[in-house]
């Protein structure tokens, strides 16, 4: 807020904001690509802090909790935090607390963007309660910027169609600004979202975890992805990470992936991303979080093992724990990393004249100097109140190591040291690329997709030999791959992917480990593609009468069902899978499903194999009896071809009781993207239809009985 609009915000609300209790008013820009506040550059050193969300509570159900907030409070400033985001909105109280410690604030607004997208009713609704979180706003200065909602669902987002997308991010951009035309405002996406258009936000907003997708954790690796993000999307635009960090819950993956981490892999793995978006070039980030979200996997009152509910800085183990959190090892890591932010020199950049130094220091800072390859120390320049600035100039050719020392008044981090590797020499010449194209930007549906992978060295002639890690990822049905490859002798590497999906976006990416100098780097690009996908027939119409039959389950014995069943696995939940002779829609036998779930993500599967192939080739509609429980679990029946690939339409959710008929059309299907099949042809074979298969995935905590009869195909 301005400093003109303060007496205006006073007279409308009849109260006193709590911008008199800070030593300034404040004033917030952008400039440069930079936040700027009260006329410096603000670097974000920001943390997830959700209030109300320990042990035993709900964020959104929380009542305001002053000595909390107080004591919280005081243990961010002492760890350096100057920031604070939100994901429901921070009451009027709590945000005038968090103006009396100085704290900037990220306010969140929430709602589910997919229902925004197909009920009119919701979607002003939620534009309502986002123009009362712009208008409380209004009455303070410390909102650095407004998010919008968390991490919408892809496919989602491209099942509604990059149109209603764009639309809905106007609407609520201007409601926003109607409200406040000077306010900042940016969309909360997950890095899987990295293929939205962001040109009408502010400030680009991501959440990026250094374990998925597969495009961060194998080929650009974190540093690599947040660099791609920022040229991407943030041309002129403050980057800022909206969450990144590691959970401490027993099980999981473990070495610094999605659960399962030691306290001092949380710690280490927590600095490295901090440092990677800063060597990427990035304004900030959000730690995430505070403290341990009881709430987030089941019950409030149980800190369930499961990864989302142990990323806390502040760890809250048991009901005997100290109710407001014990800080963990990473809150001292990031409390002695705070003091001293080093924007540049950054690792493994090629400076051409000059190697700037520029640090963002605490209060706390006392002292500051650097030094190039082992010289003399040279005292750094105090630029305004929070930088402090050196340089260094005439440096040979090749590598550089510059070292910077900060003295402090704190008892525990007297003295701080820092160590960068730079390049001294001709940027654009330096250091070796690889880069990945794509043969064209949109396909259709069966179209293949030819991607190269290319390197050079730093003057541009061929690298050859170069091994490296690829990676695919559909958006649209969460399907991941990996490949690899070795760049022949011309620096090239070609592969191609048959695109048989529902409409979609693919990221693909591709990343290489090298050494430069002595220095060990990695070499990364990525690119994007749209597949448009086919027009559906009209398969209701396709569909009339009762067509072939091609599975009816009538086996007669349970030996002669066994003999033409396959496989029948089972993931967090137990499945049985049998016949059923008293509730049946056709003949004298039904399949039967039984799941019951055991945790989040629960599922099973089954398949039936054919003794010989049928040929549908002619289909022009598959229909099948689906019996419902209500259960709103997802079923998924695919077919399974020649080679063993499993060929699937739309899973259905099962939010009916009784029998129903489930019609779709074989003329598009898309592959399963969990069929584990490596040496099928990614080609569907209609005229070699194999079996069926059968997927339940959990989508309650209820056990549930499903029946599925009389599949036919209609031709």
């Amino acid at each position: 807020m301005k400093p003109q609009l303060i007496f205006a915000a006073i007279l409308l609300f009849g109260w006193t904001v709590p911008a008199q209790v800070g030593p300034e008013p404040i004033e917030v820009g952008v400039e440069d690509g930079w936040f700027v506040v009260n006329g410096e550059r603000f670097f974000v050193k920001g943390i997830g802090y959700e209030l109300g969300g320990g042990r035993g509570s709900i964020p959104w159900e929380r009542t305001f909790d002053p000595q909390t907030m107080e004591c919280d409070l005081a243990l961010l400033k002492a760890a350096g935090f100057n920031t604070v985001r939100s994901w429901n909105p921070y009451s009027v109280e709590e945000l005038k607390l968090l103006r009396k410690h100085g704290m900037m604030v990220i306010q969140g607004s929430w709602f589910t963007f997919d229902r925004y997208l197909r009920d009119d009713a919701y979607a002003q609704e939620s534009r309502d309660k986002l123009t009362d979180v712009i208008r409380t706003a209004t009455q303070f200065d410390h909102i650095l910027f407004h998010t919008i909602t968390n991490e919408p669902h892809a496919d989602a987002l491209i099942s509604a169609g990059m149109d209603a997308y764009n639309r809905a991010c106007q609407e609520l951009k201007a409601a926003a600004r109607k409200e406040d035309p000077s306010c900042l405002v940016t969309y909360s996406h997950c890095s899987r979202n990295d293929f939205l258009d962001q040109s009408e936000w502010d400030v680009i907003f991501f959440n990026d975890y250094m374990y998925a997708p597969h495009t961060v954790s194998k080929a650009l690796k974190y540093r690599g992805h947040v660099e791609w993000l920022r040229k991407m999307h943030a041309a002129g635009k403050p980057f800022v990470l909206g969450e990144f960090g590691l959970s401490v819950s027993k099980s999981g993956q473990g070495n610094m992936g999605y659960g399962g981490n030691t306290l001092a892999e949380q710690r280490d793995g927590d600095l490295h991303m901090y440092q990677a978006m800063i060597d990427a070039g990035g304004q900030g980030g959000c730690l995430f979080m505070w403290r341990d979200g009881w709430w987030k996997h089941g019950d409030k009152m149980t800190h369930d093992d499961h990864a989302e509910e142990w990323y806390g800085v502040l760890g809250i183990d048991t009901w005997e724990s100290d109710a407001r959190g014990t800080p963990r090892p990473v809150y001292h890591g990031f409390k002695a990393y705070n003091q001293l932010i080093l924007t540049e020199p950054r690792q493994m950049v090629v400076y051409s004249r000059e190697v700037p130094v520029d640090a963002y220091v605490t209060k706390h800072v006392t002292g500051l100097r650097c030094r190039v390859d082992g010289g003399p120390w040279r005292e750094m320049e105090r630029r305004s109140p929070s930088w402090r600035r050196g340089s260094f100039s005439g440096l040979d050719k090749g590598r550089h190591t510059v070292e910077v020392e900060a003295t402090t008044d704190l008892a525990d981090v007297p003295r701080i040291h820092r160590t960068v590797d730079v390049l001294a020499g001709d940027s654009a010449r330096m250091l070796p690329t690889l880069t990945l194209t794509t043969d064209r930007t949109t396909y259709d549906y069966g179209d293949t997709l030819l991607v190269r992978v290319r390197t050079k060295k730093g003057d541009g002639t061929p690298l050859s030999n170069v091994a490296f890690v690829g990676t695919y990822e559909d958006h649209g049905n969460h399907l991941g791959r990996e490949f690899q490859g070795t760049t022949d002798a011309n620096g090239i590497f070609k592969t191609r992917f048959p695109l048989f999906t529902r409409p979609t976006f693919i990221t693909l990416a591709a990343g290489a480990d090298v050494r430069t100098h002595g220095v060990p780097h990695r070499m990364a690009d990525a690119a994007i593609v749209k597949v448009k996908g086919l027009l559906e027939i009209d398969v209701a119409a396709a569909a009339r009468g009762p067509g072939r039959s091609v599975e009816s389950f009538e086996y007669g014995t349970k030996a002669a069902f066994g003999r033409v069943l396959g496989r029948v696995l089972e993931g967090g939940a137990t499945f049985a899978v049998d016949l059923d002779g008293n509730n049946v829609k056709q003949g004298d036998a039904a399949l039967r499903l039984r799941l019951e779930p055991k945790s989040k993500g629960g599922w099973g599967f089954a398949e039936i194999l054919f003794r010989r192939a049928d040929d549908i080739s002619e289909a022009r509609a598959i229909s099948y009896w689906l019996y419902g429980d209500g259960s709103r679990h997802t079923v998924k029946v695919m077919m399974i071809d020649a080679d063993g690939e499993r060929w699937l339409d739309e899973p259905v959710t099962v939010d009916f009781r009784g029998w129903k008929r489930i019609v779709f059309s074989p003329r598009a299907p898309q592959r399963d993207p969990h069929d584990g099949i490596a040496d099928g042809d990614g080609r569907p074979n209609p005229n070699q239809l194999g079996g069926l298969a059968f997927a339940v995935v959990k989508g309650s905590e209820r056990g549930s009985t499903l029946l599925i009869d009389a599949v036919a195909v209609h031709e």
